[in-house]
């Protein structure tokens, strides 16, 4: 379902809201005229919505683990790889790189 929307109902909704509205295209999926939405408005319709829709509240940890499962089963096995599922797993800093061949 995902898929479908970004194929087709994201490029038309972005399509008619810069045609009606001016308002500039994001690279983000969820976002508004303010510019992506933040992690806690995020989470707050993801549980309203799941709440409404299914009679169970996720929130975002629970998406990406179901998102993550389903990429997993329709993609490919090596969907979300390097993912860490660990909470709060700190990445490490990236190291500067003078070689422009091995960045």
């Amino acid at each position: 379902m995902m898929v479908v929307y970004l194929i087709y109902v994201q490029p038309l909704r972005e399509l008619l809201l810069a045609e009606t509205q001016n308002q500039k295209i994001s690279d983000h999926i969820w976002y508004d005229e303010r510019g992506p939405w933040e992690t806690e408005h995020l989470t707050r319709v993801i549980k309203r919505e799941t709440a409404l829709g299914l009679g169970h509240r996720f929130n975002t940890l629970d998406f990406r683990h179901i998102t993550i499962s389903i990429g997993r089963v329709v993609v490919d096995d090596r969907f979300a790889q390097g993912y860490k599922d660990e909470i709060g797993e700190i990445e490490e800093p990236e190291q500067e790189c003078e070689d422009p061949i091995k960045l």
